[in-house]
């Protein structure tokens, strides 16, 4: 009997040390998609604003759409 409580709290424990982990990797999971987001889009803006003309119209069109709200 002292075996099976031994063996139910050794199951419990790992139980929630793989949770855990889950955790931890769900969490570095989101913050490597959040990095690897903001390097994406800023390298789309980079090609985007390459040139003056290009960089001109879209803080034009970014002005506009703000003063419209």
């Amino acid at each position: 009997e002292q075996a099976q409580k031994q063996a139910e709290a050794f199951i419990a424990q790992a139980r929630q040390r793989m949770e855990h982990e889950e955790e931890e990797m769900r969490a570095k999971m989101r913050e490597d998609v959040a990095k690897i987001a903001v390097m994406v889009a800023e390298r789309i803006l980079r090609e985007h604003l390459a040139d003056d003309q290009r960089q001109g119209r879209y803080m034009d069109r970014l002005l506009d759409e703000v003063m419209a709200k």
